[in-house]
């Protein structure tokens, strides 16, 4: 990225933009279809909550036969005051990346000179609905881990580190936060990661293994139980394959 600015500066910021944009369209089209939630981005959920887990999947499929539920859910007082208090503290209250090109693959079907409505339309009712469920499986994920393990009296260091841990335990993580450019964004998303956000959560989840405090902990036990589980799901296939 340093490379790009030096010997192309100002420029660099159009093309990678432009090419960072196609590359949100591949992901939205390729990765945003289906139900894979629970088991990708969910899955360090599983290894730490399955009852929240449990819950979040079955939200999932209620937003996507209605996604006005969402808006329902999140308006809620409850789930309003769980989540304020969660961002408060540094959660991420952002939509996942995979969606990020909705509004441009939208736009572009509305000027298409035949069926550009319908297909919008059609757009909407399968995408549109993706995303619903999606983003609802995060949020009641995120909020219901933000209810099992808060606990009073926690400092504003707890709270922000616990709100970290939720954050990436369902591959969130903010790059604008860290500090990272958009000329970097722009570049990771064009040429190097499939989904950089997740991918950078998903391996700053696995180095808080090595860390102590309430961020170790989290991500020890997470993974720990999902490990533990594979394996017993695999000790189970093999043996009743025998």
């Amino acid at each position: 990225v340093d490379l790009v600015n030096k010997h192309i500066g100002v420029q660099a910021a159009g093309w990678l933009k432009s090419l960072s944009g196609v590359a949100g369209v591949s992901r939205t089209l390729v990765a945003a279809l289906d139900f894979s939630a629970p088991f990708i981005q969910g899955l360090a959920t599983l290894g730490s909550n399955p009852v929240v887990w449990a819950r979040a999947a079955g939200q999932q499929f209620r937003f996507f036969r209605n996604p006005l539920k969402l808006y329902s859910y999140l308006d809620d007082p409850a789930v309003r005051a769980t989540r304020l208090e969660r961002v408060a503290a540094g959660g991420a209250s952002d939509t996942f990346e995979y969606f990020e090109a909705m509004a441009p693959i939208k736009r572009a079907l509305g000027k298409l000179p035949k069926g550009g409505e319908k297909l919008q339309n059609a757009f909407g009712q399968t995408y549109g609905r993706a995303e619903a469920a999606f983003t609802g499986f995060t949020e009641v994920a995120r909020n219901e881990m933000w209810i099992a393990l808060r606990r009073p009296g926690m400092t504003p260091n707890e709270l922000r580190d616990l709100a970290r841990s939720i954050d990436r335990m369902t591959g969130g993580m903010s790059s604008e936060a860290l500090g990272i450019g958009l000329n970097q964004r722009n570049f990771e998303s064009a040429f190097v990661f499939f989904a950089p956000r997740y991918t950078r959560a998903g391996l700053a989840f696995v180095g808080d293994l090595f860390k102590g405090g309430m961020t170790g902990r989290q991500a020890q036990t997470a993974i720990g139980k999902m490990l533990a589980g594979g394996l017993a799901m695999y000790y189970g296939v093999c043996s009743a394959l025998e």
